[in-house]
């Protein structure tokens, strides 16, 4: 984004997420929380709301990623190339793996 432009992005209410400043620095939020290169915000409480919006002011030139998502309210467990909801499905997983089975 140019130095004192702004942007508003749709971001449901029920949405979790980061902004990851790649460069410069701008203010975020209905905060204006202010925010500059190699810094990370969270977002959002996943609520229930479907609406909602984050509006985003470039202090300066800036780049950032927004990553956002409605938020599982599962448990999960990563090992390697694999993420499960529990310690035994990684278990078998990694067996079938081993063993060719592995078909998900």
């Amino acid at each position: 984004m140019e130095a004192g432009t702004s942007v508003s992005q749709d971001l449901p209410d029920s949405y979790k997420g980061i902004i990851y400043i790649i460069e410069g620095s701008g203010f975020f939020g209905e905060n204006e929380v202010r925010a500059s290169k190699g810094q990370v915000l969270e977002l959002g409480h996943g609520g229930d709301n479907e609406a909602g919006e984050i509006n985003i002011t470039a202090e300066e030139p800036l780049r950032f990623l927004l990553y956002a998502g409605k938020p599982i309210k599962e448990p999960v467990v990563a090992r390697g190339p694999f993420v499960m909801n529990t310690e035994e499905e990684i278990r078998v997983a990694y067996q079938e793996y081993m063993q060719g089975t592995f078909l998900k």
